[in-house]
């Protein structure tokens, strides 16, 4: 059954009123709207041209016009899905200075996690239908997973500072805490209860305290994990 938002955009897609950029507009977001539901649905590869042009009621002329290739219009929705999560990580890091430093990092990894499974959807893309789907949809996953080691090793640095600690990470800590992190996500999106993010944010946040009891502990400082 077609949303309120398919409906406004689909009537945007034809209205003669609308100049022709903003009717490509409103295709190109019904496109990317209908792809996030069918490939987190059924896959990158099971989904057709066909198949999103006949949800969205966009042709096909149209469909290449505003894409060129499934391949394109999967790494514009990616791009959406990681430029929405990581900017919420970000703001909340930003908006959470005056907090103590284990609760910045709780900050951050609960606007992570809202961003990305508050629509389940967003994770499913992400972590399942996006992985080895072509090798450019696989290499700017695997961008996104250096961004993210890079914003860690960052909030990590400032963390430890706040302790009056320097502690070197090195490059692979980064990387392997957020390969970690994805492997929750991805038995998250595959249960049976993926409709609610509470045991996901209860996993994470004790995967987060792990980690950072053995690097505190390793420093000879005493760990309080947060209740």
């Amino acid at each position: 059954m077609p949303t309120s938002r398919h409906s406004q955009l689909s009537r945007a897609s034809k209205d003669r009123s609308l100049s022709q950029e903003k009717r490509n507009d409103a295709r190109r977001e019904l496109l990317l709207e209908h792809a996030l539901e069918q490939f987190a649905r059924q896959g990158f590869h099971r989904t057709t041209i066909e198949e999103l042009c006949s949800a969205s009621g966009v042709t096909t002329r149209y469909f290449y016009q505003l894409f060129g290739s499934k391949e394109t219009l999967m790494l514009a929705l990616l791009e959406r899905i990681l430029h929405t999560c990581v900017t919420a990580a970000q703001q909340s890091y930003s908006a959470s200075q005056e907090r103590a430093p284990r609760e910045r990092i709780d900050a951050v990894v609960n606007a992570f996690t809202h961003a990305y499974t508050d629509d389940p959807r967003y994770a499913k893309v992400g972590a399942i239908a996006a992985v080895g789907a072509t090798p450019a949809i696989e290499e700017r996953r695997r961008q996104s997973v250096r961004d993210l080691a890079n914003l860690i090793e960052a909030i990590g640095q400032d963390f430890f500072r706040g302790l009056g600690l320097s502690v070197t990470w090195g490059t692979g800590i980064p990387l392997a805490v957020v390969g970690g992190a994805n492997e929750l996500i991805y038995a998250w999106t595959c249960s049976t209860n993926c409709d609610s993010s509470d045991t996901l944010l209860r996993e994470l946040n004790e995967y987060f305290d792990i980690l950072l009891r053995g690097l505190l502990e390793r420093n000879q400082v005493t760990f309080t994990p947060q209740s």
